[in-house]
């Protein structure tokens, strides 16, 4: 019977001799898919194709890539998709690679697009201040809408799109501020949004908040008194109405 001293000796003179005789050199592999540098039951296995791997670790190819391409290749792991990005690389032809990522990228599912988005947003100078901004300036229902298209953008290259948007964003919310601290109510805007050919009464306001920030509030005034005289005979009736509800006479006054 071998002792357990025995038999540890014998192993290690086992692998000593293979590490001798082989063509490659050992590293350590993973068996799962969450990192290559873990060994499993502190284990070591011999990677015949070493050359391979240590030329995708060494390219633009990322672990999320490498996932994306096993499914594609319909590799069993992203361990034999890596190595095939390294075999395709260290034989010349990385545009393989390229090509086959982009066909994986249209074929991938939309949560995995998601992610991609979402780390791009996540390891930009955005904050969440931006994304609720931008929310509001895109039409997006959620900040987090918001967040996924700044990721696609940046992710496309374009950047200064978003730069661009944020900028447009903080001017109009410095025009809702304006509005919103002013004198004028809802009604005002809905019929000066009519008088001055606006699509929606949020275009009103802004123009309101614009003008008054250019300390043209008599812009304003001259233009609503103008509206008022215009308006149709519902809406002077509305705009009394809301002077009487406003106020502080009560039904039994009435």
């Amino acid at each position: 019977m071998f002792s357990a001293k025995t038999t540890n000796t014998s192993l290690a003179l086992a692998v000593s001799a293979v590490l001798a005789t082989t063509s490659s050199q050992a590293i350590p592999i993973a068996p799962n898919h969450t990192s290559d540098s873990t060994l499993s039951n502190g284990t070591l296995l011999l990677a015949y194709n070493v050359g391979e791997w240590e030329t995708y670790t060494n390219s633009k190819y990322t672990y999320s890539d490498a996932e994306l391409l096993a499914n594609y290749w319909d590799k069993p792991t992203p361990w034999d998709a890596k190595l095939k990005i390294g075999s395709l690389i260290k034989a010349g032809d990385d545009a393989a690679v390229a090509n086959a990522l982009r066909g994986a990228r249209a074929n991938a599912p939309q949560a995995y697009v998601e992610q991609q988005q979402w780390d791009a947003y996540a390891n930009s100078k955005y904050t969440y201040s931006d994304a609720e901004l931008l929310a509001a300036y895109w039409g997006k229902s959620t900040p987090w809408d918001a967040k996924l298209k700044i990721g696609r953008l940046i992710k496309a290259g374009d950047d200064a799109a978003v730069a661009w948007a944020l900028a447009q964003a903080n001017v109009e919310q410095q025009q809702w501020e304006a509005y919103t601290n002013s004198k004028y109510t809802y009604s005002d805007a809905e019929l000066l949004a009519a008088y001055w050919g606006k699509s929606t009464h949020w275009d009103a306001k802004l123009k309101i908040g614009r003008l008054i920030k250019a300390g043209d509030d008599a812009a304003v005034a001259q233009a609503l008194q103008q509206a008022r005289a215009n308006a149709p005979q519902a809406s002077v009736e509305q705009q009394q109405w809301e002077a009487y509800t406003n106020s502080k006479y009560t039904y039994s006054d009435a």
